[in-house]
């Protein structure tokens, strides 16, 4: 039968929220057991450079690769098809901010540098901003009239 909005929706909106969260964890146990939260830009560190390039690299990246995938999916091909390119752009997008993001909050629990905790919370806030919806999807897929009827009738 293949992927309906339904189903769709509620299994990309939970990966998304399982996703945010693990890395709210792991942020906050990062902040916990580190306890230092000082902001030094001349250690010597070579994280200092590698963080905020990495941070916005995948900020780019992740914008790029999903814009490809998305314009990959054809108005003729089947609503499940749709779903299913929709859905692995999405995941790449989350997988690669979510990567970075974790380097940022991992380099912070061995350096006690705040710089990058706070690229790994930007990275966070941006990845929670990027949580599917109706409207999304309607808006960023090509679909048939009939098709987004089929969204309609889902709540936002």
């Amino acid at each position: 039968m293949g992927l309906q909005p339904k189903n769709f929706l509620k299994t990309l909106a939970l990966l998304h929220l399982a996703l945010c969260l693990g890395l709210v964890t792991f942020a906050l146990g990062t902040f916990w057991k580190n306890g230092s939260f000082q902001a030094d830009l001349n250690d010597g560190n070579m994280l200092i450079y590698l963080v905020p390039v990495l941070g916005a690299t995948a900020y780019f990246l992740s914008q790029y690769i999903y814009g490809n995938l998305i314009r990959q999916i054809g108005p003729d091909d089947p609503l499940s098809a749709k779903l299913k390119k929709f859905m692995t752009a999405a995941i790449i997008k989350y997988a690669v901010l979510e990567g970075a993001s974790f380097l940022a909050f991992l380099s912070y629990f061995f350096s006690g540098n705040a710089m990058f905790f706070v690229i790994g919370l930007f990275l966070l806030i941006y990845l929670y901003f990027q949580k599917p919806s109706k409207t999304k999807v309607v808006n960023q897929l090509p679909l048939t009239f009939a098709e987004q009827k089929l969204f309609d009738t889902l709540p936002d």
